[in-house]
């Protein structure tokens, strides 16, 4: 053996092989560590022995070439025997309906018309199963193609679920100087056409998901832990997040009142709470059953007219109007 047990990459056994006499593996290949490897010089004492191309010959992939030639074979002569299994159902199919058609004329020799007009158009029922047997016919020929799904049922032929007109991000704008796409994270953040309104664009890059989920509200939270360490408290969101956290919640509490009684100090110096209280909802969207008429410049042509506007003016009225 030309490696310990603690370098082995086999599954430990209970016992032995040479113990039990049972399982014995086959001989490694034993390779001069000195000489380079697979191209590895200098480096055969400890990548040569875990390399697993070691040793590997290229003409054993032939096994896998004459492997799938096989399955070809098996799957060519399977389809020759079922288009044989086919051309014979075929044949049994027509001496049926030939059968068929004598026992409908036998049978129909008093009928007259009738019996001649099944003779010359066939059953409905015939038809039916012709038309069955040829669907069967056309799909089978693609249900052995590799990467089709063919469903029975619905006799739909589903290859994948990327249609042609999907274009990636980065191929909508060719400019070498358009947005930026990270290829590691399949990213593009800004817009790959800024001349096109976000509406009317298929894709108007993605940094409207940094605004989205909490990230507005950890902003904030950093904010009011930087504004608060340079007021001289210590509160840091890496290292303590839950007390920063806290401490945000209270200063907000304590804001909100703060600004309560602001507002109620002024209002009671100045006044004027009557017209900060909203009007009912049944007086904004009240409805009347007063019917009024317009044309088309705004005249009221039936209904309640309106009142013309008087003017505090003389000089206003028509009797001192001039002629």
């Amino acid at each position: 053996m030309t490696h310990s047990a603690k370098d082995c990459l086999e599954r430990p056994r209970k016992v032995g092989a040479k113990y039990t006499n049972k399982n014995i593996a086959a001989d490694e290949v034993i390779h001069d560590s000195a000489a380079h490897l697979n191209g590895l010089q200098g480096q055969g004492d400890y990548d040569a022995k875990r390399d697993r191309w070691d040793g590997y010959d290229p003409s054993m992939h032939k096994q896998v070439v004459e492997e799938y030639e096989a399955l070809e074979a098996a799957r060519r002569k399977l389809r020759e025997e079922a288009i044989d299994r086919g051309t014979a159902e075929a044949s049994s199919k027509e001496v049926t309906k030939l059968a068929k058609k004598g026992k409908a004329k036998g049978k129909g020799k008093g009928k007259g018309k009738e019996a001649d007009e099944s003779d010359e158009f066939g059953s409905s029922d015939e038809s039916d199963e012709d038309g069955a047997d040829d669907d069967e016919d056309k799909y089978a020929e693609g249900a052995d193609v590799a990467g089709q799904k063919l469903d029975t049922k619905t006799r739909v032929t589903v290859r994948n679920l990327r249609i042609r007109e999907d274009t990636a991000k980065y191929l909508m704008n060719l400019d070498v100087d358009s947005a930026y796409y990270d290829p590691k994270t399949r990213s593009m953040r800004e817009a790959p056409n800024p001349a096109l309104q976000p509406e009317d664009a298929s894709f108007a890059g993605e940094n409207f998901v940094r605004h989205s989920g909490g990230a507005t509200e950890l902003q904030k939270l950093q904010m009011f832990a930087w504004q608060s360490e340079n007021r001289g408290h210590d509160v840091h969101i890496q290292s303590n997040p839950t007390a920063a956290a806290l401490m945000h919640k209270e200063f907000l509490q304590q804001k909100e009142v703060l600004k309560d009684k602001s507002s109620a100090s002024i209002l009671d110096k100045y006044g004027g709470e009557q017209y900060l209280q909203a009007v009912p909802k049944e007086l904004r969207v009240g409805q009347t059953e007063n019917y009024v008429e317009y044309d088309r410049r705004g005249k009221v042509i039936k209904g309640m007219e309106r009142a013309k506007a008087k003017s505090k003016y003389d000089e206003d009225s028509d009797e001192l109007l001039p002629l």
